[in-house]
């Protein structure tokens, strides 16, 4: 049987072929050329979670080539009715992993949420990315994942022409790396003024690892220290492109690489609402045991929730060790934003 979306959009010829797609950034102006008109009822599947009746879902839409540049798609039950009027606001989730795993699937656990969005007629959006391989380095290192976040901010703007949905009033969620895509993109002034709201769970403050001794100086913290007692030169060089720990302070392209992923510029055009709730909860805040805990200290949710502050911003926050206490949940605080 047809799909409603197909009834609506029979008079577009479209194909699923991904010929055309290529590695590199969206050029906006030339997005049909280049997915070369996705059919998107290939990809409508049975929703792998409880959704209203009526919801659409569809699987596994590709953004790219790789196996991984791949989205979820989620419609409320009432878009077909809802296509004449205001384009539905979109929640897209981007999932943690420290840029090496991690999944588009994992957040279909908080179910009850994305129930939530879709019963308020806001569609929700989960996508994958490629990942840094240790086993199999490259030149681009994280920046390939973050250069994914922005493709697929690109390619809602293409399923803007065929879906009422509006590729200007996005809420971005990410956990651990996820939350550092999602700053990376609100500091992109191509991409921030489309972006309604964000919220960091469990995020880092910079990409730029030498900063971290300024950040943790109160530790003693000093990073060559510590990733070679932790054995983790391949795995800090490999992060921005590199294969000797020694370029990270004397390749130009390195140090190039470095600054684009500090997070530096986070709030520079950003006007929308920002959301933080600290990691390691019920972390010792003097603990840097692991890798885990110095990636997720509450210090990073403190340096971003004072950027944020200085450059204007109201924050709604969770940071325990400066005794900030948010009055809503992650659902109540999305709904919010997207709604007003």
């Amino acid at each position: 049987m047809k799909s409603l979306l197909y009834i609506a959009l029979c008079a577009i010829a479209i194909s699923c072929s991904r010929e055309g797609i290529t590695d590199l950034p969206l050029i906006e102006e030339n997005l049909e050329t280049q997915y070369n008109s996705i059919d998107l009822d290939n990809y409508l599947a049975k929703p792998v979670i409880d959704v209203p009746e009526g919801t659409l879902f569809y699987q596994n839409i590709p953004y790219g080539e790789n196996q991984r540049q791949v989205i979820d798609l989620f419609l409320p039950k009432n878009f077909s009715v809802l296509a004449s009027f205001e384009p539905l606001g979109i929640v897209l989730n981007i999932h943690g992993g420290g840029f090496m795993a991690g999944d588009k699937g994992v957040i279909y656990q908080n179910e009850n949420d994305i129930y939530q969005y879709l019963e308020n007629n806001i569609a929700f959006i989960s996508m994958n990315y490629r990942f840094i391989e240790e086993d199999n380095p490259d030149s681009l290192g994280v920046l390939k994942c973050f250069n994914d976040s922005e493709r697929v901010l690109s390619f809602i703007q293409y399923l803007s022409n065929l879906l009422n949905i509006s590729p200007n009033n996005i809420f971005i969620k990410g956990e651990s790396s996820g939350a550092g895509i999602a700053q990376y993109l609100i500091a992109n002034p191509v991409f921030s003024s489309r972006i309604t709201g964000v919220s960091l769970n469990a995020p880092q403050s910079t990409y730029d690892f030498l900063k971290f001794n300024k950040i943790f100086q109160e530790f003693n913290f000093d990073l060559y220290q510590y990733v070679s007692l932790a054995n983790l030169e391949n795995r800090v060089i490999n992060f921005y492109g590199g294969s000797q720990i020694e370029q990270l302070e004397d390749d130009p392209i390195i140090v190039n690489n470095r600054v684009e992923v500090s997070l530096s510029k986070t709030f520079n055009t950003y006007e929308g609402t920002l959301r933080i709730k600290a990691g390691n909860e019920g972390i010792p805040y003097n603990s840097l045991g692991n890798l885990n805990e110095l990636l997720h200290h509450q210090i990073h949710a403190i340096q971003i929730y004072n950027k944020a502050v200085n450059a204007g911003l109201f924050v709604d926050a969770q940071i325990p060790y400066l005794n900030i206490e948010s009055n809503l949940t992650e659902l109540e605080f999305i709904l919010e934003s997207i709604n007003q």
